[in-house]
């Protein structure tokens, strides 16, 4: 069983490096700016207001009573893809990179009563099973009327903790969207067993990562099949998504719009000093993704997100394998 993170890790400090080797290691800096100041005030603000929501509204759980809800917490401010090594460090656990795997070890996983991964398009299978063989464009839109809180967010609360920083509109070159640059990372117990898997991404015009998540299987107890889980670290918490997986007419759909405790959907979690958990479901927010696959081959991915029941965030994901890969 994998430990909380939060308490086996020690605490990380920003120790400045000298100005030799820093000039040494990347190239001269931007000035800050003003709007860069206010940015990570409102970035900080922001994260404490998530806090107070979940310590207000949130129920106290003991790990042991919520297995399901386990997983690794950050301890920096700002999130980045150390936490992989970070963490199989703390769990004495091995990183393995480059083996051509994906976010799921094997869709038969989630086999249960509500899903036979037979059934499956063996395309969208080998998706899933190996998504570091494929490359992705990403395109986002948002509903006028939510456009300017959402841009608030990605560029204060996403862009100081690193985290869910991703383009909330238009496209890149030949409306073919943003390039991402992922990477897949496993790890790994003495006996070769998977106890996590990592997926980070980025746009490819960007310096720093904007998706930092962990991935494993579970079945919450509002749920009678496995569903998959997606914990983005944030300080000191995470933020929990249980997606259930479905087919119909063809296509394959993950959705996490749960409105009670124990199902599928959207959760808010805190660690305490005293190892217990502070829990916030939100019932109110959820998302979905539909996937298929074209007359081409080549993959969609079309998420919806959703407050509400309304829908305020769309985002389409081109996914396509890469060039020389079997």
């Amino acid at each position: 069983m994998m430990k909380p993170f939060e308490s086996t890790l020690t605490a990380q400090t920003d120790t400045p490096q000298p100005a030799d080797a820093e000039a040494a290691t990347s190239s001269p800096a931007r000035a800050p700016t003003r709007g860069d100041a206010l940015g990570a005030l409102l970035g900080r603000i922001g994260v404490f207001t998530f806090r107070q929501l979940v310590r207000r509204f949130g129920r106290t759980v003991h790990s042991s009573q919520a297995r399901w809800l386990e997983g690794p917490m950050g301890r920096s401010a700002r999130m980045s893809e150390d936490i992989y090594d970070e963490l199989a460090e703390a769990q004495g656990l091995t990183v393995i990179r480059g083996t051509g795997s994906g976010i799921v070890p094997s869709m038969a996983r989630l086999d249960g009563p509500s899903f036979s991964p037979p059934q499956l398009d063996p395309r969208i299978r080998d998706f899933y099973e190996r998504t570091s063989q494929y490359e992705l464009d990403l395109t986002g839109e948002t509903q006028p009327l939510s456009r300017p809180f959402l841009w608030v967010l990605v560029n204060t609360v996403g862009k100081s903790l690193n985290q869910l920083s991703l383009p909330i509109r238009g496209g890149g070159e030949a409306g073919r969207g943003h390039k991402v640059i992922s990477e897949i990372v496993e790890l790994v117990d003495r006996a070769g067993r998977v106890q996590l898997t990592g997926w980070s991404r980025k746009d490819a015009q960007a310096k720093d990562a904007s998706y930092i998540a962990f991935y494993d299987v579970v079945t919450p107890p509002g749920h009678d099949s496995p569903c998959i889980k997606t914990m983005f670290p944030v300080p000191r918490g995470s933020v929990t998504v249980l997606l259930r997986p479905k087919l119909a007419n063809g296509r394959f759909y993950l959705e996490s719009d749960g409105k009670n405790y124990g199902e599928a959907g959207w959760y808010l979690i805190l660690q305490r000093a005293d190892g217990t958990l502070k829990v916030a479901q939100l019932g109110w927010f959820g998302a979905s993704f539909e996937v298929q696959a074209d007359e081409d081959g080549h993959l969609w991915c079309h998420q919806v997100v959703r407050v509400f029941g309304c829908s305020i965030l769309k985002f389409r994901y081109r996914m396509v394998r890469k060039s020389g890969v079997v």
